[in-house]
């Protein structure tokens, strides 16, 4: 059959009219997906992350109402689950060199400012949280993790040996790049612990959940999320934490006197990690800042949904970048942040 050029013309316009209402609904369809994915992770992992106390949502509060500092309204007390969404505020000084206008941050009069939550009084010393394990009937602390881990309990337990009156942080402790790691110590009659874990499979912590030790009046803290990421594996990771999750529900229903919480990661200082060294320092390549973030997600969702509190620290150590353990990896971070990562999850749990 011979066409005539108008109608083919005709037939051509119709079939890019029918392919334009095609592309029109897919692309509504996908933005309406899409819109509906993005809303439901900012509710889960935008402004905060999931309070397990409270882990049903009843609307969305806009941004502008959530991040209103000046409103004369009194923001709620931090809860583990959103005193990480913050900033660190400091005392500036005249720069000490060139003819700058601006005035250079003091690193040791760092303090943590949350957005949507207040802190109680953080002017602590040693004593206050010796009275504070005692009020809660915390004997022992212990954290299980790799080496950010163990190098958090070991510089605590310098801090908790210090006098009251030695103050909360010296300006030689930003700087500290000591390499001691934690294992066990007894101080001011609290038990310090720190275990060694380098995977998120459940199997691996049976030691952990089977030691009596740690039966009764423990604050247990756990993480793993480095380690893991240098496998390069997030649907294993996925699997394995949802695992791990399943059994700290388990062991938190086992042993009512505890109190369970997991430590979300921080990210290693991008600029310094020592990624041309040979072995394994090579696979830290794997932990930049936006990948941490994401497996601190997937960790952060499995363990909410199942009640056990999360403390995210990621913008913690995100805000220092400076206080890493600079020419050894870029990895660990300072003593003095350390001690500080400690005292603003002891705040809040002392304070609820």
């Amino acid at each position: 059959m011979v066409k005539s050029p108008l109608g083919s013309a005709l037939l051509l316009g119709l079939g890019l009219a029918a392919s334009s209402v095609a592309i029109f609904v897919l692309v509504l369809s996908s933005r309406k997906e899409s819109t509906a994915e993005n809303t439901n992770l900012r509710r889960r992992l935008g402004l905060h992350l999931i309070d397990p106390h409270t882990i049903e949502i009843k609307g969305e509060v806009p941004a502008a109402a959530a991040f209103d500092v000046s409103s004369d309204q009194l923001l709620p007390p931090c809860g583990l689950h959103n005193v990480g969404t913050g900033r660190w505020t400091y005392e500036h000084h005249p720069a000490l060199e060139g003819n700058f206008p601006f005035k250079e941050a003091d690193p040791s009069t760092a303090q943590w400012t949350p957005l949507a939550c207040t802190l109680p009084d953080l002017d602590w010393r040693p004593s206050e949280v010796v009275r504070c394990a005692e009020g809660r009937g915390i004997r022992s602390i212990v954290l299980l993790g790799g080496s950010t881990s163990a190098y958090i309990i070991e510089d605590f337990k310098h801090w908790l040996e210090q006098d009251d009156g030695d103050g909360l942080s010296t300006p030689e402790l930003v700087n500290f790049h000591g390499k001691n790691r934690g294992n066990n110590a007894l101080v001011r009659g609290l038990q310090l612990q720190a275990i060694h874990m380098s995977s998120a499979r459940a199997g691996a912590w049976n030691r952990f959940f089977d030691d009596p030790r740690f039966f009764e009046n423990t604050l247990v803290i756990f993480n793993s999320v480095l380690w893991d990421m240098r496998a390069n594996d997030l649907p294993g990771y996925m699997a394995n934490v949802n695992g791990l999750a399943d059994a700290f529900r388990k062991y938190k229903s086992d042993h009512p006197t505890n109190r369970v919480v997991w430590r979300s990661s921080g990210t290693p200082n991008w600029n310094r990690l020592d990624v041309d060294k040979g072995q394994a320092r090579a696979r830290e390549r794997l932990l930049n800042p936006d990948a941490v973030m994401v497996y601190n997600m997937v960790a952060a969702e499995a363990m909410s949904s199942r009640g056990i509190d999360v403390f995210d620290d990621y913008f913690m150590v995100l805000g220092r970048p400076e206080e890493t353990r600079g020419e050894m990896d870029g990895l660990h971070p300072s003593t003095a942040l350390n001690v500080e990562l400690m005292r603003l999850l002891l705040s809040v749990v002392c304070n609820e």
